[in-house]
C-alpha cells in the first residue's frame, strides 16, 4: 500500500497506523508517552467533510 504525504503531513509528527478488522487502531508508544496517555484513557474523536479524524483526549478531573 502507498501512502501521499500531504501538506498536513509536513506539518504535524506523523505515524502511519492501520485499524483492524473491528476499526480499532493503535497510538504508537511515542506518542502516548509524549501525550502521558494511561491505559483506558478517553478521547473525543471528531471528523470533518474532509474525511479527516481528530482524537482529543479527555482530561481526568484533578
Amino acid at each position: 500500500m502507498k501512502y501521499k504525504l500531504t501538506e498536513f503531513h509536513k506539518i504535524r509528527k506523523m505515524k502511519i497506523v492501520q485499524c483492524d478488522k473491528r476499526g480499532q487502531i493503535v497510538i504508537p508508544k511515542s506518542i502516548r508517552a509524549k501525550l502521558k496517555l494511561k491505559e483506558n484513557s478517553a478521547f473525543w474523536i471528531l471528523t470533518n467533510n474532509k474525511g479527516e479524524i481528530t482524537l482529543k483526549p479527555i482530561e481526568e478531573p484533578k
